[in-house]
């Protein structure tokens, strides 16, 4: 961690404290242990991991997988975060490799589908209209492939069909 300062000059958060939370963040060990072993007060460093964001039961090194299903990643320094300091990892992997920000109407596609799988070789950029109109394809696509039940074999599979059962076979004369 950079040691920052007020305007006045004075340290805002000390060495020994920046070394704690960053034990705390590195580490299984309770606050507690941490505050005692760096010799600064637990509140101290209960602050710095909050106005930090670190929240340590569910820290995974900045990366988190959002309801969508895609990586999300850390990242302070980025313009247009999506919720504090998280962005998509593969639009921070894409713009890394461009050298730029994406331009609005830009998306990163994943070639194989699977949204976790960040790789460089398997991202493509895209307009938004290119976006879309492959995924229309693509579903166009797995709807004529996919079979199509004919008309009794669906209502044999489902038990149903309606109409007069045939008596069991003792019954029968």
């Amino acid at each position: 961690m950079e040691q920052r300062y007020s305007k006045f000059g004075y340290p805002l958060i000390s060495q020994r404290a920046m070394d704690a939370v960053a034990a705390y963040r590195d580490t299984d060990k309770n606050l507690l242990d941490i505050a005692k072993e760096h010799g600064v007060h637990y509140n101290t460093i209960l602050n710095h991991v909050k106005r930090l964001g670190i929240n340590r039961h569910n820290w995974k090194r900045g990366y988190t997988i959002n309801a969508q299903g895609y990586v999300m990643v850390c990242d302070g320094s980025h313009p247009y975060p999506h919720n504090k300091r998280q962005i998509l990892e593969h639009v921070r992997i894409m713009e890394l490799c461009l050298g730029r920000r994406l331009h609005e109407g830009e998306v990163v596609h994943h070639i194989d589908g699977n949204r976790t799988n960040n790789d460089f070789p398997n991202l493509q950029l895209m307009t938004n209209a290119e976006h879309s109109r492959y995924h229309r394809l693509l579903e166009a696509a797995q709807k004529l492939t996919a079979p199509q039940a004919r008309c009794g074999e669906q209502e044999a599979a489902s038990g149903g069909g309606g109409g007069r059962k045939r008596p069991a076979r003792a019954e029968r004369g």
